[in-house]
């Protein structure tokens, strides 16, 4: 979030200084600076791990399935679970320290 409000703030700058008076550039601001918040969280792709990427383990008891179902790439084994570590890109950031309200 906070890196969109310094382009919001760099953007709001660029069309006053270029804006022929200052009830044009109140009248244009609000519709260049909706488009971007428009699309805010439609481009997100889902998570995908790369085969190096996975993490094997043996579950405690049962299936991988019922140990950790949300992070399952081969929900059926009962031995040798293939796991992605990230559900989300948040879980991602949250290795680099950045906090999610960092990001939006």
């Amino acid at each position: 979030m906070l890196i969109y409000e310094l382009i919001y703030t760099g953007i709001g700058q660029f069309i006053a200084a270029y804006s022929p008076n200052a009830t044009f550039a109140a009248l244009v601001n609000p519709l260049i600076i909706s488009i971007p918040v428009i699309f805010c969280g439609i481009f997100v792709p889902y998570v995908t791990c790369n085969e190096e990427e996975f993490a094997f383990f043996e579950p405690a008891n049962g299936t991988c399935a019922e140990y950790l179902p949300d992070y399952m790439a081969g929900a059926d084994a009962s031995s040798s679970c293939k796991v992605c570590q990230y559900q989300s890109g948040t879980d991602f950031l949250d290795t680099l320290n950045i906090p999610n309200y960092a990001v939006g």
